[in-house]
């Protein structure tokens, strides 16, 4: 069961960072979207990110 759930978060995980580098790539990153730009949703998601897989203990 532990092996699949890592399997399954590795694959959701792989899926945002492929959107994020399409958005990157592809969008206009000062338009709004929910009263802010889409640079500060980006910014969110690489914090939440970091926060979570990568130094999850602070």
């Amino acid at each position: 069961m532990t092996r699949e759930l890592v399997s399954i978060i590795s694959k959701s995980t792989q899926v945002l960072f492929d959107n994020a580098n399409i958005m990157l790539q592809t969008c206009n990153l000062d338009f709004i979207l929910c009263d802010l730009p889409v640079w500060k949703h980006v910014y969110h998601m690489l914090h939440s990110c970091d926060q979570w897989f990568i130094n999850p203990k602070q």
